[in-house]
Formats: structure tokens, sequence, C-alpha cells
């Protein structure tokens, strides 16, 4: 039966630092978290030929470092294509392989390791979407205030596409009991694709809105050219909130 040290020398040469913490290992892998932190595992045995790898919930902590705080099941969500591609489970915040054989430790390791990382980068990116959403919809809820008065404004509401009814960022009330829609799209592959979608949709609608326009910033710096046309192909008009609103559209105030 290998002890505790025996492994630690056999895992010494592949991994950037090694560390036994009693009935446990503790593994500083080559891996990077989005911030930089290094990704560490724990490897414990659970049986004569038996061990565990797991990454003790370190990426949730990194979260936490940052102020996010996911909702489980938001998380879980965000993780489940990584279960998939790695064979790797995850439960609370915690990814982890079991029942590995001595053989299988180090690339166990590996896996929970790149888990681990992957489930963080993605959960960045999602916090990263949300707040650049935010601040965007308040962008143009200002614009649009201005121009056309509160009351005309309804923030949150549905709108029926021919398929089926989405919830859009907002509508305008204009004369003639026509409406514009707008809704907030952010450089991001999980915010431009639903967006494109639910557009296209609504274009095709019988009863369509006057207007249909997208929220965007830094659309001449930060945006790709082909995301750009895909939201126009939508029908959709364009506007870039740190501009301002587009003469056709501001006069109908």
């Amino acid at each position: 039966m290998s002890t505790f040290l025996d492994i630690a020398e056999f895992l010494r040469p592949v991994f950037a630092g090694i560390e036994p913490q009693g009935d446990a290992v503790r593994i500083q892998t080559h891996c990077l978290y989005a911030d930089g932190q290094g990704v560490c595992v724990t490897l414990f045995r659970t049986g004569a030929n038996s061990w565990t790898v797991t990454d003790a919930g370190d990426g949730w902590s990194v979260l936490r470092d940052h102020l996010m705080t996911p909702s489980p099941r938001s998380a879980a969500r965000r993780a489940d294509a990584i279960k998939r591609n790695f064979g790797v489970s995850y439960l609370e915040g915690e990814w982890k392989v079991e029942g590995c054989s001595h053989d299988q430790i180090i690339g166990s390791i590996l896996l929970v390791a790149n888990a681990s990382q992957a489930w963080v980068e993605k959960m960045f990116a999602a916090d990263a979407v949300h707040g650049r959403a935010e601040a965007v919809e308040e962008k143009l809820h200002k614009m649009l205030k201005d121009a056309f008065g509160e009351k005309r404004i309804a923030r949150g509401s549905r709108i029926r596409g021919m398929n089926k009814s989405y919830e859009v960022s907002t509508i305008v009330s204009l004369p003639h009991k026509q409406y514009a829609v707008f809704e907030i799209v952010t450089p991001f592959m999980a915010s431009v694709y639903p967006a494109y979608t639910k557009f296209s949709d609504i274009s095709h609608a019988e009863s369509k809105p006057a207007y249909m326009a997208m929220a965007l910033e830094g659309m001449d710096t930060i945006w790709k050219s082909d995301d750009l046309a895909l939201l126009q192909s939508s029908g959709a008009i364009l506007i870039d909130v740190d501009k301002g609103l587009p003469r056709n559209i501001a006069q109908l105030a």
C-alpha cells in the first residue's frame, strides 16, 4: 500500500507544489483561475487502492473573493456541460473524482483542476455579461426618459413574436398606438444569440413594433463586425448608448 509520502514523491515531478497534510496531500497544479490564483486540489485515500481528488470548493472561494454570490441553481446549471466534458462530479461548489486507482491519480488531478478552472472562468464571464448589461440599461433608460418621459416607458414587459412571447428590456409608447421595443445586448455569445433569435421572431409577428432597437455600448471599439451584422439581420436598429438616440427615434417624442 502506498504511503502519502510515496504519493507525494510520485506527484512532485509533475505538479508545481506538493504539501502533505495529515491524511491528505494538497497539490498545486499549473492551472490558473481567471483572476490569476493557482488551482489547488486535495488527494485523499478512500480504500486500499482507491483515492478521491477534490478542489474542496476552492473555485467557489475564488468567486467569494471577488464578492460574487451566485445562486446554487445558476452555478449548477453552468457546471452541467463541464461535468459532461470532463467526467467530473459537481455538488454545491465542489468538483470531485471519486474511486480512482493509483494509476488514475495524475489524470484525475488534471481533470478536477481543469474542471474547476473552466467553471470559475464561466462564472466570471456570466457575471461580466450581467454587470455590463445593467450599465447599458441604465444609460438607455436615462436617454429614453429624457426624450419621452417616464410615463411612456415600460421596463421588463413582454411582447409577442411569431412563435412565442418574449420579455424585452423596454417598451416605449409612440403616437397613433404604436410602440418601440428596446433590448440590451452585450458583446458576449450568451447575449448576442438570444437577442438575435428574439428580435428575428418578433420581426415576423402579425402585429410588430414600429421600431425595434438593440442598445449596445462601445459599438466601434469592443464589438466584432460579424456580431453586429448578425444583430442587424434581425431587423433591429443598433444604438450605441454612448452616442445618444438616433434622430429618427428621438423625433417621435
